[in-house]
C-alpha cells in the first residue's frame, strides 16, 4: 500500500457573542428570590431595577449614576447607545458588585465593601465609590472593542486529518491535529481595566489612594516583590495577596500615567486597542506614549524606589520593633486581650486566603495557638473569658440568602480545641474542626458585636439596605432593639461600651466624607460627636 504524504484540513470558525437581554423588573420576579416583586427607575440615560424594600438604595443609586454620567463619558469620548441597566439588591450580606458590558448591566449589591475588605482603607461613600469603579468599567470595555456590542469574540478553529491508511467509508480520515485561536472583543490587561476603573476621571474620582494601598506596594517595592510587567498581566495563578496586586500595581502605574502623560492618555490607550489588527496592549503603549510597555514599567518602578528608599532613610532611626508571637498568614485582624490578660484572640487567613479568616486564640504561657471556627469582623471575650462573641455567615435561609450572625464559641469545651498542627496545610483556618458554637441570632445581619460591662446586652452593628444602624440584643431574651436609625447609606464600625455601660463610642462614616467618632447613650436618644473630620 502506498503511504499518502498528504493532509486534509477542515476549518471551524464560531462567532462567540451575547445578545443584549432584554431584562426587566418582570423578569427578575420570575427567576430570582420570587418572595420578593421587583420594580424599575428609569432616568436621562440609565434603568435602574431594585426589588422590596430597597427604594431608597436605589433612588440614592440613581442619582449618583446620573451625577458621574458625563465626567467618564466625555474622559472617554463614548456613550453606550442604550441606557445601561443597574441591578440593585440586598439578599446577601457580601458584596459581589460587577459589569457585563454584552448587556450593559450594572450587578450592584448593597452591602458596604468596608466590612468584608481588609486589603484597602474603608470608604466613606461606598456607594459612589463601587458605582463609578463599575461604570467606568463599562464604558472602558466598551470604547476599546473591536467588535459589535452583542459579539464576545470570535473562536477559531482548525482541524487535520490523517490521510494514511484511509478507509473507504471514512471521508476524511482520523483528526490527528487541532489548532484553536481565541480573538476576544476587547482586549487590556487587568492591571490597566482596573487601574484605569480606580482611578476613574475627574470630577469623578471617588477612590483614593489610600494608606492601605500604599502599604501594600512599599512592602512589595522594599522587599524586592513587586510584580513583574507580565504578572500584572494576569490574574491567574495567584493568592488572593496577589490579586490584589494587581489592582494595588495596576492604580499606581495608572496613575504615573495620569501624571506623567494626561488624563487623555487613558482613552488614548484605549482607542488604541480598537483596530482590528492591534492584538498587543504594549503597541498601543508605544503609539500614545511614544515608550515600550517595558519602559514605562522600569520608569514607574524606579520612581517607586526612590520615593520609598527616601521614605525608609528618613524613619530608620525611629524603628520601635516587638516581640512577634505570630507570623502566619497575611491578614491578623481585630486583636483582643482576654480578661485577665494571658490571652490574645485574632482573626488570621493563615492556612486560607483571601478573606477567609477563622478565629485563634494565643495563650502566652506555653507560645500555643488554638484554631476554631470561621469569623469575621471585630470579636470580644465574656467576662469570665471562657467565650469569646464574634460574627460569621450563616448557612443559607429558607430563601437562599446568606447573612452574617452573631455567634460564641466555647473554648472550655475541650471536644472543641483544635490543634493549629492539624488545621495548618490540610484545611485551613476557613473550615476546622468545630468549636462549640451557641448561635445568637437568624438573619440578623450583624457584624462588630460588643459584650456590655455586665454582660447581659451586645451592642452590633446592623446591615440592611446599604445602611448601617447600631443595634443591641438582649442576651436573656434573645430581643434587639435599635439604637440608630440611619437611611443614607452610612456606614458603621467596631462599636464600643463605656466602663460604666451608658454610652457607646462608633467609628462612622458618613457619605458626605466624614470619618469621626460618635456617642450615644445605651438607652437611646440622639448621637453626638466625639472627634469629627468635618465641621458640625
Amino acid at each position: 500500500m502506498t503511504r499518502r504524504s498528504r493532509h486534509m484540513l477542515g476549518l471551524l470558525t464560531l462567532v462567540i457573542g451575547l445578545s443584549e437581554a432584554p431584562l426587566s423588573a418582570q423578569f427578575f420576579s420570575d427567576t430570582n428570590h420570587p418572595e420578593l416583586e421587583w420594580f424599575d427607575i428609569e432616568t436621562e440615560h440609565f434603568k435602574v431595577t431594585y426589588h422590596t424594600g430597597l427604594e431608597t438604595f436605589a433612588q440614592r443609586v440613581a442619582t449618583i449614576a446620573e451625577e458621574i454620567y458625563a465626567p467618564i463619558t466625555d474622559l472617554y469620548q463614548f456613550r453606550p447607545k442604550s441606557k445601561p441597566r443597574i441591578l440593585c439588591r440586598d439578599i446577601d450580606d457580601t458584596n459581589r458588585s460587577a459589569f457585563y458590558p454584552t448587556t450593559n448591566t450594572i450587578d450592584f449589591w448593597a452591602t458596604g465593601i468596608t466590612h468584608d475588605f481588609d486589603l484597602r482603607g474603608a470608604k466613606t461613600n461606598w456607594v459612589r465609590n463601587i458605582l463609578t469603579h463599575e461604570f467606568t468599567h463599562l464604558v472602558n470595555t466598551q470604547t476599546a472593542r473591536k467588535m459589535p456590542g452583542r459579539m464576545q469574540g470570535l473562536y477559531l478553529q482548525t482541524f487535520l486529518y490523517q490521510a494514511e491508511n484511509r478507509r473507504e467509508d471514512v471521508a476524511t480520515g482520523f483528526p490527528n491535529a487541532i489548532a484553536s485561536i481565541i480573538y476576544p472583543s476587547e482586549i487590556a490587561p487587568p492591571w490597566f481595566t482596573e487601574g484605569s476603573a480606580q482611578y476613574m476621571a475627574s470630577g469623578a474620582q471617588y477612590d483614593v489612594w489610600d494608606s492601605h494601598r500604599d502599604m501594600i506596594l512599599r512592602q512589595a517595592v522594599l522587599n524586592g516583590s513587586l510584580l513583574t510587567y507580565d504578572e500584572m498581566g494576569v490574574f491567574g495563578a495567584k493568592t488572593g495577596l496577589g490579586f490584589e496586586n494587581v489592582y494595588d500595581h495596576g492604580y499606581s502605574l495608572t496613575l504615573h500615567i495620569v501624571n506623567h502623560y494626561g488624563e487623555t492618555a487613558l482613552k488614548d490607550l484605549l482607542r488604541a486597542m480598537k483596530p482590528a489588527w492591534r492584538y498587543d496592549f504594549s503597541g498601543a503603549i508605544e503609539s500614545v506614549l511614544g515608550v515600550t510597555g517595558r519602559e514605562l514599567y522600569a520608569d514607574w518602578k524606579a520612581t517607586l524606589e526612590e520615593r520609598y528608599r527616601i521614605q525608609q532613610s528618613g524613619r530608620s532611626d525611629q524603628l520601635a520593633e516587638g516581640d512577634l508571637v505570630f507570623n502566619d498568614g497575611y491578614m491578623n485582624l481585630h486583636p483582643r486581650w482576654s480578661p485577665d490578660g494571658k490571652r490574645l484572640a485574632f482573626l488570621s487567613n493563615a492556612g486560607s486566603d483571601y478573606g477567609r479568616t477563622a478565629l485563634v486564640v494565643y495563650t502566652f504561657a506555653d507560645s500555643s495557638e488554638k484554631a476554631y471556627g470561621p469569623a469575621r469582623t471585630a470579636i470580644d471575650w465574656d467576662a469570665a473569658g471562657d467565650r469569646i462573641l464574634h460574627t460569621n455567615r450563616s448557612q443559607p435561609n429558607k430563601h437562599g440568602s446568606r447573612y452574617w450572625d452573631l455567634y460564641t464559641a466555647t473554648l472550655s469545651d475541650s471536644s472543641g480545641l483544635t490543634a493549629w498542627q492539624t488545621i495548618k496545610g490540610s484545611v485551613g483556618l476557613a473550615n476546622p474542626t468545630p468549636s462549640r458554637f451557641d448561635r445568637l441570632t437568624y438573619d440578623g445581619r450583624a457584624a462588630h458585636p460588643q459584650y456590655a460591662p455586665d454582660g447581659n446586652q451586645i451592642v452590633f452593628v446592623h446591615n440592611l439596605g446599604g445602611t448601617n444602624n447600631l443595634a443591641l440584643l438582649d442576651v436573656v431574651s434573645g430581643k434587639t432593639r435599635a439604637l440608630t436609625r440611619f437611611t443614607d447609606g452610612t456606614q458603621i464600625h467596631t462599636p464600643d461600651w463605656s466602663p460604666d455601660g451608658a454610652r457607646i463610642a462608633f467609628s462612622i462614616f458618613a457619605p458626605n466624607g466624614d470619618r469621626s467618632i460618635g456617642i450615644i447613650p445605651a438607652a437611646g436618644g440622639d448621637w453626638e460627636y466625639l472627634v469629627t473630620s468635618t465641621k458640625t
